[in-house]
């Protein structure tokens, strides 16, 4: 955020008055502030880039929740909740993971934290059409997880080696497995 757009900030905030662009009459507002945000300000702040007393004014009660890769006991309440409101809205209800994909799961860093693991949920509830047995398992989601390289019509996943205990996996085009992809794991 500006530096400019702070100091206009800190006025709504500590007198409740702001003038709308464009006008000219000052208008009053009675207003609780809800903040979050991913920067260290801290140290924003020490770099003059982030306003110490709006800091302080917005500072009353903090809540520090950390990434999901610090905490992966969370990870399967997660997942069931993901898999239940989105099968629910998909209408794919009863939905299950394996214990062995919960594990891989729990093995994954998930850099992009919880939107991550309901974006995933939601790729394989919408992707695949065989869930016949309401049980997503491992390798549908080392699928999701690892990262894909085309080449021609074969697609194959590198990092798919150390969540798939070092085998490789490798899936070709077919219309016989879920998304039109035939699942070879080496």
């Amino acid at each position: 955020m500006p530096i400019a757009l702070q100091a206009k900030l800190l006025r709504v905030l500590e007198d409740g008055a702001f003038t709308p662009v464009g006008g000219s009459q000052e208008k009053r507002v009675d207003v609780r502030v809800l903040a979050a945000t991913n920067a260290d300000l801290p140290t924003k702040i020490a770099a003059r880039q982030f306003r110490e007393d709006i800091y302080y004014r917005l500072a009353r009660f903090t809540v520090t929740v950390p990434p999901l890769r610090e905490r992966k006991e969370d990870i399967p309440l997660l997942a069931t909740h993901f898999l239940s409101t989105l099968g629910t809205e998909m209408g794919r209800e009863g939905v299950t993971l394996s214990e062995e994909a919960l594990a891989t799961l729990e093995a994954y860093d998930f850099p992009g934290n919880i939107r991550e693991l309901k974006n995933l949920i939601l790729v394989r509830l919408s992707n695949c059409a065989c869930v016949s047995s309401k049980v997503l398992d491992r390798l549908s989601l080392i699928l999701v997880l690892a990262t894909i390289s085309l080449s021609f019509d074969r697609f194959s996943i590198s990092s798919a080696n150390s969540l798939n205990s070092g085998r490789m996996v490798t899936f070709f085009n077919s219309p016989s497995i879920c998304s039109s992809n035939a699942v070879a794991v080496i």
